[in-house]
């Protein structure tokens, strides 16, 4: 039986603890594809209210509505809250 290491990617931004619904998040890098149980999802780094940066993945209407507002290339979208 082969086993698969799991590399962490660090500590995720949590509703209702990190943020609320209308908190204003700051996208602090680009992005990276990571393989989880559940397949690819594209993790951010993100500063949440308190100033702590965390991981965050986007749902599909997020990541919709960003592509609208900022354009399609990630690297546009650091600094953007």
């Amino acid at each position: 039986m082969k086993i698969t290491k799991k590399v962490s990617i660090g500590q995720f931004a949590r509703a209702g603890e990190d943020f609320n619904d209308g908190s204003t998040l700051i996208i602090k890098d680009e992005g990276k594809e990571v393989e989880g149980e559940y397949g690819t999802q594209t993790i951010f780094k993100v500063a949440v209210p308190s100033g702590e940066i965390k991981n965050l993945s986007f749902n599909q209407t997020s990541l919709s509505h960003l592509v609208e507002v900022y354009g399609d290339e990630t690297g546009e979208w650091v600094g953007k809250s």
